[in-house]
C-alpha cells in the first residue's frame, strides 16, 4: 500500500509516553520503515493528510527532542513540498529542545558541505559509520553542532580504500620523526627560512621560532640585510644569512643567488619561503628565481604565493616537494578566482591548487590537506582563537621544521597542522575562544607534540 494512502487506524491511540514520529509520502511500496512505524508504539502523523501541519506544529511545540531524519546523502535539488514545510516547522521549534541529526542536517550537502536555505542548524549531528566530508565544510560545518559517530557495524576493512580521512592521532603518531637519544642538531635537520622585510619585522621571528619549537636542529633565518640589522639578536637559538637588498629590506634576483648558493653550500635539509617579504616586481621575480633553483622541501606562504599568483605558469616552478600554505584570499589569487567561490567549495579548490603535484594546506576552519594522488585529509577540530595574524607564520615553521627532519611533504603538512591546531586547543583550554597570541603558540608546539607521543 502507497503511504498516501495510509492514515492512523480508527481510534487508534499512542501510550502517554509514546514519541511522535512524522512522515512524508516516499513512493515506496511496499515501505518498511512506515511498516515499521506502524507497528512501533508512536503517534504517527502524515504529513499529507487534513491537519497533517498542524499536528506537526503542536508535536514540535511540545517536543523537547527533535529527531531531523528528512533526508539522506544524497540531496541534489532544493528543499521543497511537504518536506520543505516540515523544515520550516522545525526551524520554528521551541528554544529550549535539542535538534538531533540523523546523519546530516537536512539539505547538507554531504561532499561540498553546501546547504539549502531551509537546512536546521542541528544541536547534534549522529554519522553513520564514518563522518561525510560535508560536515567539516563551510557552510555545512555550522549546521553540525556536536558531531558524534555510531557504529553500525561496517567492518574496519571496508575503508581501507578510503583517501579522504580526517587527521588522527594514531595515524599520525606513526609519522613523527624519530629523536634518537644520541642525536644533534644535525641529525634534527636545518632549515633555511626566507622572510621578513622592512614592514614585517615579527613574520620571520614567528617562523624561526615555529620550526625550533617543533624540533628542527638548526634553523637559519635569511632576510635583507636592512631587515637583518633590525631584528638581529631577536632570536637567540638562531642564525643568519643577511641579503643583499635594495636598501629598503627588499629583496630581488641578486639575492636569489646567494638563497641558492647557501642551500647547496651549507647543505640545508628544506627551505620555508614567504612571510612578511613584501609586494614589489623585484621581490615576485626573486621568489620565482629561487622555487626555480631549489631542490630541498620547500614550504611556501604568504608574499611567496602572492608573486606566485602574478604569473600564469605558476604551477611549473612547483613539484612534489613542495607545500603550500594559502588562506582562502591567497588561494583565489591564485586561481583568478574570488574568496567566496574558494569557500563555496573549499575541498574543489584544495585539489586545483595541487594539479601541478604540490602539497596542498588550505587553511581556515578545518583545514584540508590535499596530495595531487588523492589523498585528502581534514582536521576535524575548528578553532576560531586561531583566527589572528601570524598564527599561520607559526605553521609554516612547524611545518618547515618537519620537513628538515626528514619528514615527507604530505606527512609535514598533516603533522604539522595537526600539532598546530592542538597547540591552539591547549590554549583554548585555559583561555577560552579569543585573545591567543601567535607567539602563544610556541610553547604549546612541543607539549602537543608529547601529547601525541603519550596518547593510546
Amino acid at each position: 500500500m502507497a503511504v498516501t494512502d495510509w492514515s492512523p487506524p480508527s481510534g487508534w491511540r499512542a501510550p502517554e509516553s509514546a514519541s511522535t514520529a512524522v512522515h512524508v509520502p516516499r513512493r515506496l511500496d511496499p515501505d518498511e520503515p512506515l511498516r515499521a512505524a506502524r507497528e512501533a508504539p508512536l503517534r504517527l502523523i502524515g504529513l499529507e493528510h487534513p491537519g497533517g501541519h498542524d499536528e506537526l506544529r503542536r508535536a514540535i511545540a511540545e517536543a523537547a527532542v527533535v529527531v531531523d531524519a528528512l533526508l539522506g546523502t544524497g540531496v541534489s535539488r532544493p528543499i521543497s513540498g511537504l518536506v520543505a514545510d516540515a523544515a520550516r516547522a522545525i526551524a520554528g521549534r521551541r528554544p529550549d529542545s535539542i535538534l538531533v541529526a540523523v546523519d546530516l542536517p537536512s539539505g547538507l550537502n554531504s561532499d561540498t558541505g553546501a546547504v539549502d536555505p531551509l537546512t536546521p542548524h542541528a544541536d547534534v549531528t549522529v554519522c553513520f559509520a564514518a563522518p561525510k566530508v560535508g560536515v567539516y565544510l563551510p557552510p555545512g560545518l555550522r549546521h553540525v553542532g556536536r558531531l558524534q559517530i555510531a557504529d553500525i557495524g561496517i567492518p574496519d576493512e571496508a575503508f581501507a580504500g578510503v583517501r579522504r580521512r580526517i587527521l588522527t592521532a594514531d595515524e599520525l603518531r606513526a609519522l613523527l620523526p624519530p629523536r634518537p637519544v644520541d642525536g644533534h642538531k644535525g641529525t634534527f635537520g636545518k632549515l633555511l627560512v626566507v622572510a621578513g622585510s622592512a614592514r614585517y619585522l615579527g613574520a620571520p621571528l614567528l617562523v624561526v621560532s615555529g620550526a625550533l619549537r617543533i624540533g628542527a636542529g638548526l634553523v637559519a633565518l635569511a632576510t635583507g640585510r636592512r631587515t637583518y640589522q633590525r631584528i638581529a639578536g631577536r632570536i637567540l637559538e638562531g642564525i643568519y644569512l643577511p641579503l643583499v637588498d635594495d636598501g629598503e629590506g627588499g629583496l630581488g634576483e641578486a639575492a636569489a643567488d646567494e638563497v641558492l648558493t647557501a642551500l647547496h653550500v651549507d647543505g640545508y635539509d628544506a627551505l620555508a619561503i614567504g612571510p612578511g617579504l613584501g609586494r614589489s616586481p623585484a621581490t615576485d621575480r626573486f621568489v620565482a628565481a629561487v622555487l626555480q633553483g631549489a631542490t630541498v622541501p620547500t614550504v611556501v606562504d604568504a608574499d611567496a604565493l602572492t608573486a606566485l599568483a602574478q604569473r600564469d605558469d605558476w604551477r611549473d616552478l612547483l613539484n612534489e616537494r613542495c607545500v603550500l600554505t594559502p588562506h582562502p584570499g591567497e588561494a583565489a589569487r591564485l586561481l583568478r578566482s574570488s574568496v567566496a567561490a574558494v569557500e563555496s567549495n573549499r575541498l574543489a579548490t584544495a585539489v586545483s591548487l595541487g594539479a601541478g603535484g604540490a602539497i596542498v594546506v588550505l587553511k581556515g576552519a578545518n583545514t584540508l590537506i590535499a596530495a595531487s594522488n588523492g589523498d585528502l585529509r581534514i582536521q576535524p577540530v575548528a578553532n576560531p582563537a586561531l583566527g589572528t595574524g601570524g598564527t599561520g607564520d607559526v605553521l609554516t615553521g612547524a611545518i618547515g621544521g618537519l620537513l628538515a627532519q626528514g619528514c615527507p611533504p604530505f606527512s609535514a603538512a598533516a603533522l604539522g597542522v595537526w600539532l598546530h591546531a592542538r597547540a591552539a586547543a591547549r590554549w583554548s583550554e585555559g583561555n577560552g575562544d579569543a585573545g591567543l597570541l601567535a607567539s602563544d603558540l610556541l610553547a604549546e608546539l612541543p607539549r602537543a607534540r608529547q601529547e601525541l607521543t603519550r596518547r593510546h
